[in-house]
């Protein structure tokens, strides 16, 4: 009951944050939000590639694959998020969540994730909603296009 209400607490909280911060005032060309993002990370575990797509306002589909190297794992992750239409500093917060399979578990879990891109990085944290699950974080090069 209670990750059912974190759950929907999030989800308030990022329509939330999409009802208020959108206010649909022309933006600057600096403030505008990227068609793309493509994150690489290598030397901060986990290994992983990922893409986000903007697929309508300040609304991202995201996939990607994250290899644990700990437990010779590969991870698949796909979700949506939204990312806040204005810069705070040099800022680009964003928030959703999705679903991670794993390729030698056979699991699939839900997560939320909360992240933020700043000009070529990125950091990104996720919380997995199950039992005894541990947030992930990570962090690498955003390329965005």
């Amino acid at each position: 009951m209670k990750r059912t209400a974190f759950a929907t607490g999030a989800a308030v909280l990022i329509l939330g944050f999409w009802a208020f911060a959108s206010d649909g005032a022309p933006r600057s060309g600096d403030d505008r939000l990227p068609a793309n993002f493509l994150g690489f990370s290598s030397i901060i575990r986990p290994t992983s590639l990922e893409m986000m797509h903007r697929i309508d306002g300040g609304f991202y589909g995201l996939g990607g694959f994250r290899y644990d190297r700990d437990r010779t794992d590969l991870l698949m992750r796909a979700g949506a998020a939204y990312m806040l239409p204005r810069r705070i500093l040099f800022f680009r917060l964003y928030g959703g969540g999705g679903l991670e399979y794993s390729r030698d578990r056979r699991t699939l879990k839900p997560l939320i994730l909360a992240g933020t891109r700043f000009w070529i990085f990125y950091i990104d944290v996720s919380y997995p909603l199950e039992r005894k699950g541990e947030p992930v974080s990570q962090a690498g090069f955003s390329l965005s296009f």
